[in-house]
């Protein structure tokens, strides 16, 4: 597991989740969706936003196959942790 603040670019140990039921239902959807859609390599991260679209929580699923697909920034996070 990886985190990034991506507004500060800094490398997170802790974070914590507050979500509405209806956001944690999407959530679980989103993640299912990416789960289904890895093995084609087609669909690797998702976006959930809040109802105003205010905040974002982006969730990635990396593998050796898909980490073309990230940028230089990302998959020196996967392969460092920095």
């Amino acid at each position: 597991m990886r985190i990034l603040d991506v507004d500060t670019d800094r490398v997170l140990d802790t974070i914590c989740l507050y979500l509405t039921p209806q956001e944690a239902e999407r959530m679980l959807g989103a993640l299912q969706d990416l789960m289904e859609d890895l093995p084609d390599g087609n669909l690797h991260h998702v976006h959930l936003n809040d109802a105003d679209y205010q905040r974002e929580i982006t969730v990635t699923v990396y593998t050796e196959e898909n980490m073309h697909q990230f940028d230089q920034r990302s998959r020196k996070l996967i392969r460092e942790g920095t």
